[in-house]
């Protein structure tokens, strides 16, 4: 029966993906994944149409089938067969879709494995190869009817279910049987009738006298048998073939497969076909290998002893054969050509074949000189033409020059030097140039003569250059270099023209003497390749850096010495002690340097030990950095000057960096003092700039000096030299000279290969197709191979790009899987096979970029390509030690490879692709246009600024003739009357008219002037006066308006001028009233006069401040204060239009109240502020997408609100359009899947809810559509969150990487496997076991941290980011869907990194920042309980959620409070940590001091001290202690009013009692501390009232009644933010001190006055009733308004406050007396003593009746 994955039903949702994830559809794929295998099921549903009954059976192949898989006969012959079955395979049972007895099913399983990426890639090219079905008579043998091939690729990403009827393509063996039988029944039945017609005729003539009805009978005889006579040969019949049959086919998975294999691919993916042709101009050695090719003999050389193979795009072709052509042969009398021969074969060993060895024809030819690489029956012209630098450097790459793309455009500059103006072309004689070239020697044959040098010339180059120059010339020429050598003895004399010419790096013919110290600079080279190559080794050998260390310092001594460096390298078994101690010379040179610096100048100082520091640099060694980094220093301090400017480029290094013999660094530089230059030019390479240093410094000095920064110079200039004749190389080796090279590269070879083709002997491969799955990372490195911006340009600044790709091919011998080193084959004469053909190891470069062109078919692109081969590079040693091969075994462009290559799609952009617009908002764009600028001055405008930098011009011409003629006096400033820092100018003895008469006898200045203003009032008129007179006096009524204009010119002059005098009236007026300063300038604080830097600064601090009152109103809860704030800052100039600022703002609203539209309003305005181009930064674009997806709140502020979907497109476009400006990006990817995520699961619970509830309208089969079309688009989002989730996991190498580089995998192998057979490299030995000294200690003090605190997967980093940034936007929502539910559903993070702490925390502050802080606390203490309690964010983060907890419920009860208290005890309980300070830095502890942390817990004391009526003195010095110390580490307005007040309470508990002088100057100390710190909370806040009255009553009580109604004016001014308790305290000590019958003794006159501040206690107390209704209140006021005289009024109070006290209380007393006694004031008025005494009864009523319900209230339980 079937399962339930054969009732899936293929739906596709929009035309591309399938809705295929019902829920035992992901149960299997869920199992499918467990196992790491993939199922398939095939089930042939029947097949119609047969010609006749048959009894079949199935068979199926391809698809990755290994061998073919065939059903059981069906049980009864017919013509429309089904009911196949298939007997189960052991490993596809599935015990829950097998037949009750087991027995055979319909449904044919087979499994894949797909543990592996190679296993992944099996089954994905499996799926783009087709199904083969067969239909097979049963019978022996059996006969296949017919076939059915099936292209199921679509189950990859678009479905998991096909269902296809096909038409059957009858066999060739079927037809052919059908047709025989045809013909024999055919012929049988012409037989019979001819039997028949035979019969008759004899039966006729022997009854033929006969009459009557027999006589009839025979005449209807004869007639019948003539009828069928004459139509016998009209019934022979043709045979035609039967009508195509069908076939039902249903081909299903669990799942697309490639949402388990390789999710990151959708929508980018492609089928790649290679087909190869063959491979033809073969060399003359692979062909007569095993003996001469047989003659006459077409076909496959059945006994050619190789095998062949190929590599291309990731496809593999083995077994390729070596085949001859079959060539008709021509009649003797028409082969005079000899094309007989070329044809059978025997070309292979005549003359003129490419390769041979000893080179006869063309090949003789070759080596004098005068061959060519074509095959030539005769001398033909020579070849020449003009080539562009396209064409060049394209023939070069089809050629196989690897470095081509890279330093082919240097070579092509070089060669069209000599045709300045001819155009970018060069012809035949310019190519031929680089037969000019010289060839450098080796690097290895420059250091061998470095030290060749030093031996035998006292161990200095510079004597060493005297050696050789013995005429003393200063230079040395080829023929002086040469004859040197040979006096020194050296023994190579035959590479001394190679040696000259690398050492002659200027090219200039000469040798210098700074040339020959680029010795050095190869030699540090060398050092370096030798020190990377013994650090790989160890690496390899131990792992890793930590496992290295260990082994190094056995001892655990945090230092290696030599002697333990060689012992520990010698334990792990490197071979090569020297190569171990230079890598040790490396590491220690800056040691070494400072020790020889420290040293007596003894000649062998001890070596040095490598301390932590020089080890952690090993890991950063390596000569790809070293050499990019010298080429970008040179650039940084060389530039464009060339080698020539060694000197300043020395000294441009050096800077003012001093070194150890001064500041010019003619000492040279040390480590040190080379990296604070490098510092100081922002150089800073990726691997460090020790190994620069080490490449640098000269050879036993450990510095670099300006030689060495030179001998890098003109190091670098050969290796630019060294390039160019690397091409000049190439083509004499490819080509044999360069002069046939040109020919071979640019002439048409179109009918050699031709001829090639059709007659020479060729490599066919049998399975000469190969079709291959290609994902993202593939298109992606093909985009970046050609360069195209579908793939977004990603190739990083290392990659080669070149447009094309490398095949590798290799011959092996026949029974060879592989190629093997043929040093393993113990057959001499197999050995010598091998070795022949290891040395035809070939690559060819393949060019692609046509498969960039638009694609004219309904496919995708395609290209036929011709690859030449060229020998591989990497090669045993020995391998022709003999020198039997031919020393290039592929001579260029002669033998190649033909083929094709083919996608079947056209290349489109990679996602995201097709970015959609963004969607408006509220009826406004999203991203809103940016701000109007600031429109330009008009004319008028421009006129009057120019006509005040006219006036300013003018006040610096009268300085200048006051300072000519001395007419300048002191200034007299200050109260002491001292001379201040200006002068007075002209202030006295300046007659009228002096300054005008002094600027007529100048004579320079006024015409000046005037031509700077002449054409601001020549645009002004132009514009103002536009029908005015052209020019001159016209004689007529336009005469008269130039009246006109000059007073249009004079008004806006005079304007200008009144502008600036009152200007600097207001200047004057403001110094004249301004107070002293207290420190610096007066003018540095007034923005009218401070200087531009000054008032930046202010800017600054001003910016500063308002942030911290932000932040600080924000922990108080006071968030309408800090958004008052807010809009402050953002008013600010250098504010308003800064983005950053904007989405700041917006962040804060998210977090203080969760104000969405507002906050989207401010991020698109920050937004905006954007260039267009340039776009929302990262944070901003994950910002504004996680608000559209935060369906849980609106987002338009104004007009309507946007549908869920319209809000998801908004979401994904902004993401979208980010990735697309910043492929390779990590986080912007996350988001995508994150967008993707929340849209799948909200659509998703949008369908089950509809199901659930029957909300669908219209019919069951609309409702069931309607929700299968819902559920298949929650599908399609799931399906793209995938994608882009492993798109974020493996950027951003899926986005690097070309297809252009030569490396070859199999070859890589094989060439180290050669390499470790000859002893050339040693295979490291696995790591030695922990040493001693590093093992843990069995029984330690403290359990291993690992075991005390859980940590994420570090592959986990980047998604958690995420997740905090998140947290940091204020969007808490997704929080918990990421960790839970997308952990589960998606693999969003590890199961790990779910239960660690990190993920804890995060929840935790998730549920903060929605303020449920009973969940948080459970969360937290969830963690403690179940993972660990020693967390001090975690102890911290339950403080404030107590806290906040509390003060949400407005109580002041301390003991809601103990909570908080109890866990920020617990945080200062924590240790501190130990910080690394990073390289030549000392570690520093990690203070765990918090501010806000001791202001919360400092407020919890105060509220114990307020409740005891601050008699509690331990509280009170406790909260003075943590507002002390919440200063000390931040200061804040908070800490510091909380702080004064503090103080202010300590002295009220000293009481008033001034008769004690100690106590008294106690209190006054007490209350002079109070106002000193609310002092410095007004500095950092004077717009919080609070402040201010506290600092109001301090001053009352010091008697400084001045500051006190200063003060008090400033808290009026912000009285709308003034609290109802601070207001009581400060109305009632205003009330005290202006009441003098509460005078004590001493306060009288001097504290306390009748009315001093009556009227202010009277404006508090009012504020105080408006925040809130209360008896204190009423009561101050009552009593202010009496002392003001204010007697009716003050009655109304006191009868307010009397209804509210307490009878019995002493204060109710006073008040009634003191309201009694305002009545009796008011003579004539009884009706205020009735309510006076009316408020007193119903005070007592009020009494009575509290005490009855008490009373009630108790009794009823009892009752």
């Amino acid at each position: 029966e079937p399962g339930p994955l054969d009732t899936i039903t293929s739906s596709v949702c929009g035309g591309k993906l399938a809705d295929v994830m019902a829920d035992a559809s992901a149960a299997n794929n869920a199992e499918a994944q467990a196992s790491q295998e993939i199922v398939f099921h095939i089930e042939v549903l029947g097949a119609s149409g047969l010609p006749k009954p048959e009894l079949t059976l199935l068979q199926f192949s391809g698809f990755g089938i290994q061998s073919t898989l065939s059903s059981l006969p069906v049980e009864s012959e017919s013509t429309e067969p089904c009911g196949w079955k298939f007997v189960p395979q052991e490993a596809a049972k599935d015990a829950s879709q097998e037949d009750a007895d087991g027995g055979p099913e319909t449904l044919c399983r087979f499994t894949q494995p797909c543990g592996s990426p190679e296993e992944k890639q099996t089954v994905l090219d499996s799926v783009c190869t087709p199904l083969q079905v067969a239909l097979v008579r049963s019978s022996e043998p059996a006969v296949t009817l017919a076939t059915v091939s099936l292209e199921l690729k679509e189950l990859i990403h678009d479905t998991s279910n096909i269902e296809v009827t096909a038409e059957l393509d009858w066999s060739e063996e079927f037809l052919t049987e059908m047709r025989t039988t045809f013909e024999e029944q055919v012929a049988a039945e012409l037989a019979a009738a001819e039997e028949a017609a035979a019969a008759a005729a004899e039966g006729g003539e022997g009854e033929g006298g006969n009459g009557g009805e027999e006589g009839g009978g025979g005449v209807e005889g004869n007639e019948a048998g003539d009828t069928s006579a004459e139509e016998a040969p009209k019934s022979r019949e043709s045979f035609v073939e039967p009508a195509s049959g069908k076939m039902q086919v249903r081909v299903s998975t669990a799942c697309p497969i490639g949402r388990v294999l390789c999710p990151e691919d959708l929508q980018d993916w492609t089928v790649v076909t290679v087909r190869l042709e063959g491979c033809y101009r073969l060399p003359e050695k692979l062909l007569e290998i095993a003996g001469p090719l047989p003659q006459d003999s077409p076909g496959i050389i059945a006994d050619h002893p190789l095998n062949y193979s190929l590599r291309l795009l990731g496809c593999r072709f083995d077994g390729g054969k070596l085949v001859m052509p079959e060539i008709e042969k021509l009649p003797e009398d028409e082969t005079g050509t000899g094309q007989g021969d070329l044809g059978g074969g025997a070309t292979a060993a005549s003359p003129g074949r490419e390769g041979s060895p000893e080179g006869s024809g063309e090949g003789a030819g070759a080596e004098e000189g005068d061959g060519t690489a074509l095959d030539q029956a005769s001398p033909v012209p020579e070849f020449t033409c003009d080539v562009g630098r396209e064409e060049f450097l394209e023939g070069l790459m089809h050629a196989g020059w690897v470095s081509a793309q890279e330093d082919g455009p240097a070579v092509f500059d070089f060669l069209m030097r000599p045709r300045t103006g001819m155009g970018e072309t060069i012809g035949r004689q310019e190519f031929v140039r680089l037969d000019d070239l010289g060839v450098p020697a080796e690097p290895s044959s420059l250091v061998a003569l470095r030290a060749f040098l030093l031996e035998k010339c006292g161990g200095q180059l510079d004597d060493a250059f005297g050696a050789l120059d013995e005429g003393a010339e200063g230079v040395l020429s080829r023929e002086a270099f040469q004859a040197g050598l040979e006096r020194l003895g050296f023994p190579n004399l035959e590479e001394a023209e190679s040696l000259f010419v690398a050492l002659d790096t200027q090219q200039v013919g000469s040798m210098a003497r700074e040339d020959l110290g680029t010795l050095e600079v190869y030699k540090n080279m060398h050092d370096l390749r030798i020190g990377e190559k013994v650090k790989d080794w160890l690496f390899d050998c131990c792992g890793s850096f930590q496992s290295l260390m260990q082994q190094l310092d056995e001892g655990k001594t945090g230092r290696v010495t030599f002697e333990g460096w060689k012992a520990s390298v010698e334990r792990l078994g490197y071979p090569n002690a020297e190569e171990s101690g230079i890598l040790f010379e490396l590491l220690a040179g800056s040691s070494r340097s400072t020790a020889a610096a420290d040293g007596d100048g003894s000649p062998e100082p001890e070596k040095p030990s490598l301390q932590p520091v020089d080890l952690e640099a090993l890991p950063t060694l390596g000569m790809e950095a070293v050499q990019k980094a010298i080429v970008d220093l040179e650039e940084l301090i060389v530039g464009s000057k060339g080698a020539e400017a060694a000197t300043t480029a020395f000294a441009s290094l050096c800077g003012d960096v001093a070194d150890g013999g001064g500041g010019d660094g003619s000492q040279g530089l040390d480590l040190e003092a080379f990296q604070t230059a490098c510092a100081r030019l922002s150089f800073a390479p990726p691997g460090g700039l020790r190994w620069v240093f080490a490449l640098l410094r000269e050879s036993g000095s450990e510095r670099i000096s300006a030689a060495a920064v030179a001998a890098l110079l003109r190091y670098t200039a050969a290796g630019r030299f060294r390039r160019l004749a690397g091409c000049r190389t190439f083509l004499s080796s490819a080509f044999g000279s360069v002069s046939v090279a040109f020919q071979s590269l640019f002439d048409d070879r179109s009918e050699a290969m031709a001829e090639a083709e059709a007659m020479q002997p060729h490599i066919e491969w049998q399975q000469a197709s190969v079709r291959g799955y290609r994902g993202r990372a593939w298109l992606q490195q093909l985009l970046n191979s050609l360069r195209d911006d579908r793939g977004r340009l990603c190739a990083g600044d290392g990659e080669v790009a070149n447009g094309g790709s490398w095949l590798y091919f290799f011959p092996c011998l026949v029974g060879q899987e592989c190629a093997t080193d043929f040093k393993e084959i113990n057959d001499a004469g197999q050995a010598g096979l091998s070795r022949a053909a290891r040395w035809h190891h070939a690559q060819g470069f393949v060019d692609l970029r046509r498969l960039s062109a638009p694609s004219n078919t309904s496919g995708g692109p395609e290209l036929e390509f011709r690859a030449f081969l060229l020998q591989a590079g990497l090669q045993p040693s020995g391998v022709n030690e003999a020198g039997d091969l031919p020393a290039t075994p592929f001579t260029a462009f002669q033998t190649y490879i033909k083929g094709m290559i083919s996608l079947d799609r056209p290349l489109e952009q990679l996602c995201p692709r097709n970015i959609r617009p963004l969607p408006d908002v509220g009826g406004q764009p999203l991203m809103p246009p940016p701000p109007e600028p600031t429109p330009p001055p008009t004319v008028v405008e421009e006129l009057e600024l120019e006509a005040r930098r006219i006036v300013g011009k003018l006040a610096g011409e009268f300085a200048r003739m006051c300072k000519e003629k001395g007419l300048e006096e002191p200034q007299i400033v200050g109260t002491s009357k001292q001379d201040g820092p200006h002068t007075l100018l002209g202030h006295k003895g300046l007659p009228p008219h002096a300054f005008i008469q002094w600027l007529k006898e100048d004579g320079e200045v006024l015409p000046d002037l005037a031509a700077e203003l002449r054409p601001a009032i020549v645009r002004m008129v132009r514009s103002e006066v536009k029908d005015g007179p052209s020019c001159g006096l016209c004689g007529n009524e336009n005469d008269a308006r130039y009246s006109g204009i000059r007073d249009l010119i004079l008004k806006h002059l005079f304007r200008a001028l009144n502008q600036d005098i009152d200007l600097h009236k207001r200047r004057r007026d403001a110094r004249l009233w301004r107070s002293p300063s207290l420190q610096g300038s007066a003018d540095d604080s007034d923005p009218n006069f401070a200087k531009p830097g000054e008032l930046a600064a202010r800017q600054q601090q001003k910016d500063k401040a308002l942030r911290r009152l932000v932040f600080e109103y924000e922990l108080l809860g006071e968030y309408s204060h800090a958004a008052r704030s807010f809009d402050s800052l953002l008013e600010m100039p250098g504010n308003i239009d800064d983005g950053a600022t904007w989405c700041s703002y917006a962040r804060f609203l998210m977090r203080c109240g969760q104000r969405q539209p507002e906050a989207l309003d401010a991020l698109r305005r920050g937004v905006s502020l954007r260039p267009e181009e340039q776009g929302p930064s990262f944070e901003e674009a994950a910002f504004l997408a996680c608000m559209m997806q935060n369906h849980a709140l609106p987002v338009a502020s104004q007009g309507p609100e946007p549908t869920p979907a319209a809000r998801f497109e908004a979401a994904r476009s902004v993401l979208e359009g980010y990735a697309d400006r910043h492929p390779g990006e990590r986080l912007p990817l996350y988001f995508l899947f994150v967008v993707h995520a929340l849209e799948a699961y909200a659509v998703q619970a949008e369908a089950d809810s509809a199901a659930a509830d029957g909300e669908v309208g219209g019919s069951d089969a609309d409702m069931g559509l309607s929700l299968k079309a819902a559920r298949a688009t929650a599908q399609v989002f799931r399906a793209q969150a995938m994608k882009y989730l492993e798109l974020a996991r493996t950027a951003p190498q899926i986005f690097q990487g070309t297809l252009s580089n030569p490396q070859f995998t199999e070859l890589q192998v094989l060439s180290r496997k050669e390499q470790l057979n000859r002893g050339e490299i040693t295979e490291a030995p696995p790591c030695p076991k922990l040493p001693p000294a590093w093992e843990p200690e069995p029984q330690p003090a403290f359990a291993p941290e690992e075991e005390v605190h859980r940590y994420p997967d570090k592959e986990d980093t980047a998604a958690l980011q995420c997740v905090d940034l998140m947290l940091h936007l204020g969007i808490p929502s997704f929080v918990r869907f990421l960790i839970n539910d997308a952990s589960e559903d998606y693999g969003f993070i590890s199961q790990k990194s779910v239960n660690s702490e990190k993920c804890k925390l995060q929840l935790i502050k998730a549920a903060m920042l929605s303020c449920d802080w009973d969940d948080a606390i459970a969360q937290i203490q969830d963690l403690f309980s179940n993972v660990t309690d020693r967390l001090r964010d975690a102890w911290l983060l339950l403080g404030e959620c107590h806290y906040r907890r509390a003060k949400a419920t407005g109580s002041s009860d301390s003991a809601k409070f103990a909570g908080a208290l109890q866990a920020y005890e617990e945080v200062m309980n924590f240790f501190d940590e130990v910080e690394d300070g990073g390289e030549g830095t000392s570690p520093t502890k990690k203070t765990l001091a918090d501010p806000v942390l001791h202001l919360r817990v400092a407020s919890i004391y105060y509220m114990r001290a307020e409740e005891s009526a601050f008699t509690d003195s331990e509280a009170m010095a406790m909260a003075v202690e943590h507002y002390t110390r919440s200063l000390q580490i931040a200061q804040t307005a908070e800490a510091w009013r909380n702080a004064g007040v503090c103080k202010y309470r300590q002295a009220r508990l000293l009481g008033n009692n001034f008769e004690s002088p100690e106590l008294v100057n106690k209190r006054q100390g007490l209350l002079r501390d109070a106002v000193r710190f609310l002092s410095e909370a007004n500095l950092l806040d004077n717009s919080r009232p609070q402040i201010n009255a506290w600092l109001a009553i301090c001053s009352v009580e010091l008697g400084l009644a001045q500051v006190a109604k200063q003060t008090l004016r400033q808290v009026l001014r912000y009285e709308e933010h003034l609290d109802h308790s601070t207001a009581v305290e400060l109305a009632s000590v205003l009330l005290r001190f202006s009441d003098e019958r509460c005078a004590g003794p001493g306060e009288r006159g001097v504290l306390i006055q009748d009315g001093r501040y009556g009227s202010e206690s009277i404006a508090v107390a009012r504020i105080a009733l408006a925040r809130k209704d209360s008896v204190e209140a009423h009561y101050i006021l009552a009593q202010a308004l009496a002392l003001q005289g204010e007697l009716a009024a003050a009655v109304e109070e006191f009868c307010h406050a009397i209804v509210g006290m307490d009878v019995d209380s002493q204060q109710h007393e006073r008040a009634a007396q003191a309201a009694r006694d305002c009545a009796r004031r008011l003579v004539g008025e009884p009706q205020y003593a009735a309510q006076v005494e009316a408020a007193v009864t119903a005070a007592a009523q009020g009494r009575s009746v509290a005490a009855a319900d008490s009373s009630s209230g108790g009794a009823a339980p009892g009752g």
